[in-house]
């Protein structure tokens, strides 16, 4: 067989076992890393994505409590904090993390920061955790002007005013936030239920007034009175929250709280 003949035939096998096998130790050094990897994502505060996404902070705080005592009580032995930083993909990693329960914070300068509560780790494996978000606070603001129900009594409808208040050309858009409480110190610290609604879209200098509708099934469970207090935020399009214990949650991008409205539910009757 001719040299050329050869390379013909026999080159072109051997390229494609040669990428199949550096693809198989690529996969089989990823599966094999121990420790705790992730990526985060950055927005601005028009909601648009950010590119440069380094030497954003993230801290571990570990907490083992794998040990107990002769009656089987488990208690706190080992707590440490890690802290690594970004690349300029947003991606991070801590390898060879040790096992324990993790609480993990993630910050950056002029954005809300974020955070991952009660993450278990395991140290023979390597955990892959969902991209996380941080944005910055938003360019607007809101007021709510009156709440009214359905003749059939099963919608909320709020009437809310937002003005955009970005000095750029651009369109953007921004979220309405809104809290429940049957106290009338009603805030994002203070409520029994929260709930997002739909986006306003327009540039700096924009108004809009409209009207938005909200089942009321969600606001009969809860403890206290008939009265229902309502405030509302202005939160980034790209909005979130996380939680800081048990059952409390922050909203770390919220800004221009609105005049707290409230209604009856024996109204509803």
């Amino acid at each position: 067989m001719s040299l050329r003949k050869f390379c013909l035939v026999f080159l072109p096998f051997v390229a494609i076992c040669c990428k199949r096998y550096n693809d198989t130790t690529t996969t089989l050094l990823s599966n094999s890393a121990k420790g705790i990897f992730g990526r985060v994502v950055l927005f601005d505060e028009n909601g648009d994505s950010v590119q440069a996404c380094s030497s954003i902070q993230v801290e571990f705080e570990c907490v083992d409590t794998t040990s107990g005592d002769s009656l089987g009580s488990r208690f706190i032995y080992h707590d440490s904090t890690f802290v690594v930083h970004t690349d300029g993909f947003g991606r991070y990693e801590l390898l060879d993390a040790p096992f324990g329960k993790y609480f993990i914070r993630y910050f950056l300068p002029g954005y809300g920061e974020n955070r991952i509560y009660n993450h278990i780790h395991y140290a023979s494996k390597g955990d892959t955790l969902s991209d996380i978000i941080l944005a910055k606070k938003p360019n607007a603001t809101i007021s709510v002007s009156k709440v009214e129900l359905s003749s059939d009594k099963k919608v909320l409808y709020i009437t809310k005013k937002v003005d955009l208040t970005g000095t750029q050309a651009k369109e953007y858009g921004v979220v309405s936030h809104f809290f429940f409480s049957k106290n009338p110190y009603v805030c994002d610290t203070s409520y029994f239920h929260e709930w997002v609604s739909g986006a306003t879209f327009g540039r700096g200098g924009y108004s809009q007034e409209v009207v938005v509708q909200k089942s009321v099934d969600e606001l009969f469970n809860s403890e206290g009175g008939d009265e229902v207090y309502v405030v509302a935020y202005i939160d980034n399009l790209q909005y979130y929250s996380y939680q800081i214990s048990a059952k409390k949650y922050a909203f770390p991008n919220i800004t221009s709280q609105s005049q707290v409205v409230s209604f009856k539910l024996d109204t509803l009757e």
